[in-house]
Formats: structure tokens, C-alpha cells, sequence
């Protein structure tokens, strides 16, 4: 098997100021419209970047992120579905849930024939959809090594997105553990492993004295304007423009937050962010649950209503005024502690990190 690769420092930072985005996505941020911009194909992109799946068989390599992606997901939502059983069972369901209470065969059967997660674990769904993505590009550089030309990749990349935005373009049921979402996710997957292979990542970022004013001038006109008033782009709920929409209002963000990711990682803050973007797992299978810790801390203090424990998000008088800062750092924090605590046992790091730390 492969070496692990050495890792990227720009790219650690990147994801570490994706996964904030994220949070604040999730906390009632007054920037959610530019967040939806971009946030969710970044993270395809920067996957694709570091994408070395020919390193291995196809075989192996779709075991090792079967065993680290797909089936730590699995574990966590399990975990979460023991959660609100037991709640069932002590009496306290409707304090924490809006919804009626399902037995824990159905919940059980739900996730492991349907992928059916509870809302502590709603955003797992990228989980799956990041697996899909990179099962099926292996298989397309599987095919690209047997024709012997990588422009392979290119075309089925962007064929890929093109049958998932026909696909909800024409209303068509959509596929089985979201296969669809995972067609679009080839494509901003492709666009990732085109910058690593190419030279064009170096021309882009050549020439930033000139885009970058045409990034700041794209970010604004679609998050400010095109866009204001609701989300440009929201993956599961399939909430998409045409494809050369969606690139060309995903650009200047991301093309920003490249760059800014690129100075960071040459600052003090290096550290800190490469530490939180090698945590960005934990962050999304743990934060929903790390503000539920939030609202029962301020339930029990007098602090928030007792409504909040049933949400899932906070509610929008306790995010006014700044107070959404709080949520995302207590969410980052608590995420944070989370991961360092759970790398400790080899069981807990698997769940919560997605790591293994021996052969299994």
C-alpha cells in the first residue's frame, strides 16, 4: 500500500476555513448567501486536488475509504440513533425532538438500507456522497490508465455533472443514496484532480493581481445581488442552477479563499488551522451534536428557551446581534475537544475521526 502522502500545508488551512464556513451555515451567519456560494464544491475540489487514487488498485482503494469514510459515518449515525432511542425510552424524547418518536428497528433499518441519518447527523450525507465520488473516480482512472490518456478524466468529470443537473433539470426521481449528488460531485472533483495535474493552477494564481478584483467583483454581484434573498446552491436538497452558473458564481469565493489560504500558511496561524482542517471529520459528524450540548448548558442555566433543544439550529433571536459567533466558535471548540479526546482509543477514533489506528 501507498505511503500517506505528505500533506499540503495551504490545503489543511483551506479546509480548516471551509469547515468554519460551515459551521456558521449552520449558526444563523449573516454571510449565508455567499457561504451556499461556494463552501460544499470547495471541499470536492480540494478532495480532487489531493486525489492519488492510482496509487493503489481499485480494489484497495476503495476498501480504504470504505473503511475510513463510508463506514465511520455509518457508525457515528448509529450512535445517534441509540441516542434518541434511549431518550424514547426515558420519557424525554419531545424535549430534544419536534418529530414522533420511531422505533428503533425502523431507525436501525432506515440508515443501513436508506442511509436514513437523524438530524444530529444530517450533515453526514457529504460523507456518502464524498465516498460515491471517489469510488467512481478511481473508476474512471481505472479507465483513463486502460486507454492510456488522462483527458478521460476531464470528459467523464464533466459529463458526470451534466447527467446530474439533467437529472434535476427534468424532475426525474432521484437515484438511490444520492448517486445524483455524487455525479455533480465528480465534476467539481474533476475540477480539483485538473488543477493538481495541470499547469493551470499556477497560471490562475500568476495572474491574481488581475483576478482577484474580478473575484471581489463576481463574490459581491452574486451573493449581494443575484442571489439576495435565498441560497444559490444547497446539495441535499438538490437546489442548483445550471452548471455554468453554478461555476461561475463558485469561482470567485473559492478562487479567494485559495489565496487567502495561501498567505495563511505562511503566518503564526498555520498551525492552528492545519491542526482544525485535519479535524474537519469530527467537525462534520459532531457539530450538530456540540450545540445541542450549547442549548442544554443554556437551558440549564436560564439562558435560552426551553424550545431550543428540539432545534436543531438557534433560533434566530439568540444569533442576533453577533450571538451567532458564539454558536460557531462553542461549536468548533467543543468539535475540536471532541476529536483530540476520541484519538486517544482506537474505537472512539475510529467513530469520530474516521481514522484506523491499526489493520483491521
Amino acid at each position: 500500500m501507498a505511503k500517506e502522502e505528505k500533506r499540503i500545508a495551504w490545503i489543511d488551512v483551506m479546509k480548516a476555513l471551509l469547515i468554519i464556513l460551515m459551521v456558521m451555515g449552520h449558526t444563523g451567519s449573516p454571510f449565508l448567501i455567499y457561504i451556499y456560494l461556494f463552501h460544499m464544491s470547495a471541499f470536492f475540489v480540494i478532495s480532487g486536488y489531493t486525489f492519488r487514487g492510482e496509487k493503489y488498485s481499485v480494489g484497495a482503494y476503495i476498501r480504504k475509504k470504505f473503511l475510513t469514510i463510508l463506514l465511520p459515518a455509518y457508525a457515528v449515525n448509529l450512535v445517534y440513533t441509540v441516542f434518541y432511542w434511549l431518550m424514547q425510552q426515558a420519557g424525554v424524547y419531545a424535549l430534544v425532538q419536534t418529530t414522533e418518536p420511531i422505533s428503533l428497528k425502523d431507525r436501525v433499518l432506515g440508515l443501513l438500507l436508506r442511509y436514513q441519518t437523524t438530524d444530529l447527523g444530517g450533515a453526514t450525507w457529504f460523507l456518502l456522497v464524498l465516498f460515491e465520488v471517489e469510488v467512481l473516480f478511481r473508476l474512471y482512472a481505472w479507465l483513463a490508465e486502460k486507454l492510456g490518456t488522462q483527458k478521460v478524466l476531464w470528459v467523464l468529470a464533466a459529463a458526470s455533472g451534466a447527467v446530474s443537473y439533467a437529472l434535476k433539470l427534468h424532475n426525474t426521481t432521484t437515484l438511490p443514496y444520492m448517486l445524483d449528488l455524487a455525479l455533480m460531485g465528480c465534476l467539481y472533483f474533476g475540477i480539483g484532480v485538473f488543477l493538481a495535474r495541470t499547469n493551470v493552477r499556477q497560471l490562475l494564481f500568476r495572474g491574481c493581481y488581475v483576478l482577484i478584483p474580478v473575484c471581489v467583483i463576481l463574490t459581491y454581484y452574486f451573493g449581494h445581488i443575484y442571489f439576495r434573498g435565498r441560497l444559490p446552491m444547497n446539495w441535499p436538497s438538490r437546489n442548483f442552477k445550471n452548471v455554468f452558473l453554478q461555476l461561475t458564481a463558485a469561482f470567485g469565493p473559492a478562487y479567494l479563499t485559495g489565496l487567502i489560504s495561501m498567505g495563511l500558511a505562511k503566518t503564526r496561524l498555520c498551525d492552528a488551522l492545519s491542526w482544525l482542517g485535519r479535524r474537519t471529520y469530527c467537525v462534520v459528524v459532531f457539530h450538530f451534536a456540540a450545540l445541542r450540548l450549547v442549548y442544554a448548558a443554556g437551558v440549564a442555566l436560564g439562558g435560552f428557551p426551553r424550545e431550543q433543544l428540539a432545534q436543531l439550529t438557534p433560533m434566530g433571536e439568540l444569533t442576533a446581534h453577533g450571538g451567532w459567533i458564539f454558536f460557531v466558535a462553542s461549536a468548533l471548540l467543543l468539535s475540536s475537544l471532541m476529536s483530540w479526546l476520541s484519538c486517544h482509543y482506537r474505537v472512539t477514533d475510529f467513530i469520530w475521526n474516521g481514522k484506523i489506528s491499526r489493520k483491521i
